[in-house]
């Protein structure tokens, strides 16, 4: 499958910056890029969609909305204040995604996308279950935030959850 298969999750107050992030992925797709956007959302409203789907003025591309009931993610214990409920819906890719076939490239919906997305999508995934960046290293002088704040004694790496490319297989 040649199709580049992309997720998203968003809500209304989120909804214009996945239309940034989508509308630069638009912009600098190769001409021969076929790209499905998966946006998994809880009451994205009809006003909100509609923009989402005027983006295909730019490049035609396939627009899926999933929407992701409260039920799915109510019994997770949830206590980060700072973070929306949008922000647990990558946990349920490999079943809101179903129709993926081997990987999907979850994104946050606060990235501008400068070139396409092919290279990084055809990161061999072969014996890994992600392809992801460390986070906070000791070289960006974080090493106290990862250890103090997070809890993360030497060796334990953190990643950035904002850019994941995970094999469903």
């Amino acid at each position: 499958d040649d199709v580049i298969s992309i997720c998203m999750a968003t809500d209304d107050n989120y909804a214009q910056h996945a239309g940034v992030t989508i509308a630069s992925i638009l912009k600098n797709a190769n001409p021969s890029d076929k790209l499905r956007i998966y946006i998994l959302h809880k009451g994205l409203s009809k006003e909100n969609i509609e923009k989402l789907q005027s983006l295909k003025s730019i490049k035609d591309f396939e627009l899926i909305f999933r929407s992701v009931e409260t039920d799915t993610v109510n019994h997770l214990k949830l206590n980060h204040k700072d973070l929306s409920l949008a922000t647990w819906f990558r946990l349920f890719i490999p079943e809101l995604c179903f129709d993926c076939h081997r990987k999907v490239l979850y994104m946050d919906v606060d990235i501008v996308v400068l070139k396409s997305l092919r290279e990084l999508w055809n990161t061999d995934l072969k014996d890994y279950c992600a392809a992801v960046v460390d986070d906070f290293t000791e070289i960006d002088g974080k090493y106290e935030y990862k250890k103090n704040h997070l809890k993360l004694p030497a060796p334990y790496r953190y990643f950035n959850a904002g850019l994941i490319l995970f094999n469903l297989e």
